[in-house]
């Protein structure tokens, strides 16, 4: 059944689905490193995600596409430390 369901999800949503996936696993590491490592991941399936987000709408241009992905980077992960505890517990 889950292959049928993300054969119909759009590359955007997978892009997000793998950002989150990648935020939880974040939460229950134990290690410092992998935590920061799956953080880091999880940005960059967010700026897949808001590239490809831009590119289906077609309002954006490349560049400003990359430069919106980062601005958004940047605001959702800054501070990711100080904010993961209450990230895993809404997600859950």
């Amino acid at each position: 059944m889950m292959g049928d369901a993300s054969a119909l999800m759009s590359e955007t949503d997978q892009f997000w689905e793998y950002a989150k996936e990648a935020m939880l696993l974040a939460c229950d590491a134990k290690i410092a490193k992998d935590k920061q490592d799956l953080l880091e991941l999880s940005g960059t399936w967010t700026q897949a995600a808001l590239q490809s987000r831009s590119r289906q709408l077609g309002e954006v241009s490349a560049a400003q596409s990359t430069q919106a992905a980062v601005a958004r980077r940047s605001y959702l992960f800054g501070n990711a430390k100080s904010r993961l505890g209450r990230l895993c517990v809404g997600w859950r």
